[in-house]
């Protein structure tokens, strides 16, 4: 997942630890939090303020497809091609 700047059109940070495709990002609703979801059933999560992984997730459910946080940010549901929808929390 790389993070980019578009208004200087610089790359911001790479953040590594999704195996496979990356199929859904999501920022918290405070910004603080951007999770993404991959191929493999891997749901991350990195503080925002120092791109640091603060969260690591395994799901039986693969390709984890979409992600999505509640509006007070405290949880992330997660759907996948399975059909099968989990809820987190953060």
């Amino acid at each position: 997942v790389k993070i980019w700047d578009i208004e200087s059109n610089t790359l911001v940070q790479t953040l590594t630890g999704c195996h496979g495709q990356v199929m859904s990002v999501a920022w918290n609703p405070q910004g603080t939090l951007l999770a993404a979801s991959s191929h493999y059933g891997i749901l991350k999560a990195w503080n925002t303020k120092n791109w640091q992984l603060s969260h690591s997730i395994y799901s039986n459910s693969r390709p984890m497809a979409t992600i999505g946080w509640s509006a007070d940010g405290t949880q992330l549901a997660s759907g996948s091609h399975d059909g099968k929808i989990h809820i987190w929390s953060s």
